[in-house]
């Protein structure tokens, strides 16, 4: 916790309040989404420094007691490996962890020297240095090949092939980003044997290249509609409906056409009665009363409050996105436009149909995905702006972020996936996890007491690569059973993930060390009257 507590804290931090600023969204699905998120994300911090550490010390203390994992009440006759190094004169005494650095932060010992990375040639000589052991532990295998790797990764030829790889991925990605389309498929909501595929699947063959056909209802409420003037005003809004580009014909159950109708053609006696005797004699008399009850709504004492009336959008075309919004945006137009609207934030006349909510959708989100990306990159800017001890690494986080942010939309776009309202709640996690790949990486290297660039990228690889790796690899195995889903949306999240995870270790382990190695400033912390620390590979998790 010592060495990478204020890495945790950061990219905790840095995710919680990019779902918090997330949840200012119009979108509900991703709003709703980030409300849950957002304090997921706290609670896991919670338990990381609490819980989770203490059970990490009672495991300690079975591994120095010389206990078996999963058996820990049974104990091995054989001393146990701990407690032979954590104390030099009686393997069986116990040697508080605590106590042995402080003893080892007294002095500095004249052979605190650490064989380059670049001599570890063999096992033999693959040994990292230990403060208060000399040369130290041997290094396991996964950290050898760390070692390995951080010897390519840090030669001159690959740094420069490197930046060239990622400066084309950052260039295709854009390119394909580009392309990426608003779309609406119901297939993406439905498993892939349910019979409502068979049926959009044949509405495609058949009436593919014809508009789709939409209903809706054109309402009228808390209007006195016995006055004529108001029922005109009406007609009138019904008029400026069927004169939109999108609607070809005159509705064929218009009550208010069929009531003028009824008293025209009704006896002295209806005609001489009110208003609201007359619509009660009308809706009970057939058809009528078949064709127009459940489009009229009295209170008790008789007086229309509500009506509507069903029209049909028969020229609007369901594969394009934006004839959708313009329709949508027309039809709002001239809602507004009705005189009695004006003034009110409830409108008396307006019109709505089950596909508003996609279309108002496409209208929105955009803008909304932007405004969201903004405020979570801009939140990772400000936290490791305070939290990193140098103002390069923000700019280096902040930068990385928003790259790894538009390689994904680009592989999204070649996955075959658009924006919609799942594909935007996958974006919306992608910020949060790729500060995990990015902001450990560039914390330790400024925590990292070295005098070179690639010596303090050899020390920051040794601690944090291998955890990234398995952070990285855990993360995918953890979505692997979405590919294995029968709806279009465990494949997009499978897919966002798996470009969440491909991008964010590939840049958290070769680009950013590549980066920080040629342009970062060789920051020294200051710890007065400690020792120049060596950081262990096997000393932090992710």
């Amino acid at each position: 916790m010592d060495e990478i507590g204020i890495s945790i804290f950061v990219t905790t931090l840095t995710t919680f309040l990019a779902f918090m600023l997330g949840s200012v969204t119009k979108i509900p699905a991703v709003r709703w989404f980030c409300f849950y998120a957002g304090p997921c994300v706290f609670i896991d911090f919670i338990y990381q420094i609490t819980f989770f550490v203490a059970v990490l010390k009672l495991d300690q203390i079975r591994i120095r007691s010389g206990r078996y994992d999963i058996i820990c009440c049974c104990k091995s006759s054989r001393p146990s490996t701990s407690a032979v190094e954590t104390s030099d004169k009686d393997p069986n005494i116990e040697v508080d962890a605590k106590d042995e650095e402080d003893n080892d932060a007294t002095e500095v010992r004249q052979d605190d020297v650490r064989e380059p990375i670049d001599s570890m040639d063999n096992e033999a000589d693959a040994a990292i240095y230990v403060p208060g052991e000399g040369k130290g532990r041997k290094l396991d295998f996964t950290s050898r090949l760390m070692a390995k790797y951080i010897s390519f990764i840090l030669r001159p030829a690959t740094k420069a092939c490197v930046l060239i790889f990622f400066a084309v991925l950052l260039i295709l990605g854009a390119i394909s980003a580009s392309k990426m389309k608003e779309t609406f498929d119901f297939r993406t909501m439905t498993a892939s044997g349910s019979y409502l595929n068979a049926y959009l699947d044949a509405t495609e063959v058949y009436f593919g290249d014809t508009p789709g056909l939409f209903d809706v209802f054109v309402y009228a409420r808390d209007v006195d509609f016995t006055a004529e003037e108001n029922r005109t005003a009406m007609d009138n809004f019904v008029n400026d409906m069927v004169g939109l580009d999108y609607i070809t014909h005159y509705p064929s159950d218009y009550w208010l056409k069929d009531f003028k109708y009824f008293i025209d053609q009704a006896s002295a006696d209806v005609k001489s009665k009110s208003f609201n005797d007359q619509i009660s004699i009308f809706l009970e008399t057939e058809p009528y009363k078949a064709i127009h009850t459940d489009h009229i709504i009295r209170d008790s004492a008789g007086n229309l409050i509500v009506s509507r009336v069903k029209m049909f959008y028969d020229k609007v075309d369901q594969a394009d996105v934006k004839n959708q919004v313009t329709a949508l945006l027309d039809q709002r137009r001239v809602s507004k436009s009705q005189p009695l609207n004006d003034g009110m934030e409830d409108w008396a006349f307006f019109s709505f149909a089950n596909m508003y909510p996609i279309w108002e959708f496409y209208s929105v989100v955009v803008n909304e995905l932007i405004l969201t990306t903004v405020l979570a990159i801009s939140s990772v800017a400000v936290i490791t702006l305070f939290f990193i001890p140098h103002p390069v690494g923000c700019v280096i986080v902040t930068l990385t972020v928003s790259v790894v942010f538009v390689d994904l939309l680009g592989l999204m776009q070649i996955a075959g996936l658009d924006i919609n309202s799942v594909t935007s709640i996958g974006l919306v996690i992608s910020i949060g996890l790729v500060v995990d790949f990015v902001t450990h990486v560039v914390h330790i290297y400024f925590e990292v007491d070295e005098d070179t660039r690639d010596k303090k990228v050899e020390q920051t690889l040794m601690t944090m690569g291998k955890s990234i790796l398995v952070g990285g690899f855990s993360t995918f195995l953890g979505t692997l059973p979405l590919c294995l889903g029968t709806s279009e949306v465990f494949w997009t999240f499978f897919v966002t993930f798996l470009g969440i995870v491909a991008l964010g270790v590939s840049h958290g382990i070769m680009f950013i060390p590549v980066v920080l190695s040629l342009f970062a400033p060789v920051y020294r912390p200051e710890r007065p009257h400690v020792p120049k620390q060596q950081y262990l590979a096997s000393s932090a998790q992710l």
